[in-house]
């Protein structure tokens, strides 16, 4: 999926949680929250994605490219099932089958000469 240059969503780190966003409440340091705190700050300015740990606390607030990454990197399959990857483009492209994964890896990440 494409996304814009990482110089288009700079402008929204810098910026604290709004009052104005939706769901945001009175969090005045989206960054730096006390115990209690996660609810007020789980919003994220326009143009970034919150993140949540498999606990559903708030990790933090990234750009959609990130966002794509953390999920992907943090995403557990059920048993029974393994990570499929593209390795030329390291793409994650789902959760197969352990039966299914050597056929379905050898056709993915066949190297064309």
């Amino acid at each position: 999926m494409p996304y814009e240059d990482n110089q288009t969503y700079a402008k929204y780190l810098k910026k604290k949680c709004l009052e104005e966003s939706a769901g945001c409440g009175e969090c005045n340091d989206c960054n730096d929250c006390s115990e209690g705190c996660e609810e007020k700050c789980s919003c994220c300015p326009a143009g970034l994605v919150a993140v949540y740990d498999a606990e559903g606390k708030h990790q933090g607030c990234l750009t959609p490219a990130d966002a794509e990454l953390f999920h992907d990197n943090t995403f557990t399959c059920q048993s029974g099932y393994v990570k499929l990857y593209n390795n030329s483009t390291n793409e994650f492209l789902g959760c197969v089958s352990e039966s299914e994964f050597a056929a379905l890896y050898s056709t993915v990440n066949t190297i064309v000469t």
